[in-house]
């Protein structure tokens, strides 16, 4: 008993991978398509984007979206989720009212929590590219979410 266990074991675990990596990979572009909804509202709202993630996007503005709506650390620049690290961030750096954003999410561990870095900006346009990137904002070789992924720079 213990033998067959074993090999069933030895045949399952190498296609599990694969399939929680891709779970992870669209569990992500859903969470990516709501928070760029989230902060579409939160535009219409106030007239500009939140300046910061955890006390503009929480805590202090209209309309009010909770910490439990996404389940993150409020505390974090960065938060982790589903495998992936997500960073919001005013590509232009420049003082409020910020009016444009990127929001990007990079797998924790390359090849096993995820295969692709994907970002969301302003107009709520999903990028992405295959492997991980350091780039907060999408590269300009990273394709719509339509198009099939390219090796990031």
């Amino acid at each position: 008993v213990v033998a067959i266990v074993a090999l069933l074991a030895t045949i399952a675990i190498p296609h599990l991978i694969p399939s929680r990596i891709a779970a992870n990979d669209t569990r992500v572009i859903g969470q990516l398509r709501t928070l760029a909804n989230a902060l579409a509202m939160y535009r219409f709202a106030n007239n500009a984007y939140p300046a910061q993630w955890q006390a503009d996007m929480y805590t202090n503005a209209a309309p009010h979206f909770g910490p439990e709506m996404f389940n993150v650390d409020l505390q974090a620049a960065d938060f982790a989720q589903q495998g992936y690290w997500y960073r919001y961030l005013d590509p232009a750096g420049g003082p409020p009212p910020i009016l444009t954003y990127s929001l990007a999410a990079r797998p924790i561990t390359l090849h096993l929590t995820g295969t692709r870095t994907i970002w969301v900006n302003a107009p709520n346009e999903i990028y992405h590219c295959l492997g991980e990137s350091s780039s907060l904002t999408a590269p300009a070789n990273a394709t719509t979410i339509i198009q099939g992924p390219l090796p990031c720079p």
